[in-house]
């Protein structure tokens, strides 16, 4: 099953853990692979997508009373979903390169989940 996820250009390294069911990507940096596309690989081998882990580069930035994200590297953006714990986090890495650590759910345009978030290099 890993072997669907080798073929992706933007994958360094995956496995498949049967035991859980969960797909372990480690992509290339630099890639500019979409999460979707992902989702798609997943449903091809049979599964249904659940909620996914991410650490992702970018930028964050506010939008009236929203946060975004835009993923380096493409024209992805994601809406922020800011626990009151970590908003001071998001706040100073705005305006900057920024690295956030969390999750996103399966459904299309589901908020990024902020676990935590720092400047980037």
């Amino acid at each position: 099953m890993d072997k669907t996820f080798k073929k992706m250009k933007a994958v360094e390294e995956a496995t498949f853990r049967m035991e859980d069911s969960v797909v372990v990507l480690q992509l290339k940096p630099g890639n500019t692979l979409p999460l979707e596309d992902v989702r798609d690989a997943v449903k091809r081998i049979g599964y249904t997508p659940k909620e996914a882990k991410v650490t992702v580069r970018g930028e964050a930035r506010r939008e009236g009373e929203k946060w975004l994200f835009r993923v380096a590297g493409s024209a992805a953006e994601y809406p922020l979903d800011v626990a009151e714990g970590v908003a001071d986090q998001v706040r100073r890495s705005a305006g900057g390169v920024a690295i956030v650590e969390g999750s996103i759910a399966a459904d299309r345009g589901a908020p990024l989940k902020v676990g935590s978030a720092r400047r980037g290099e």
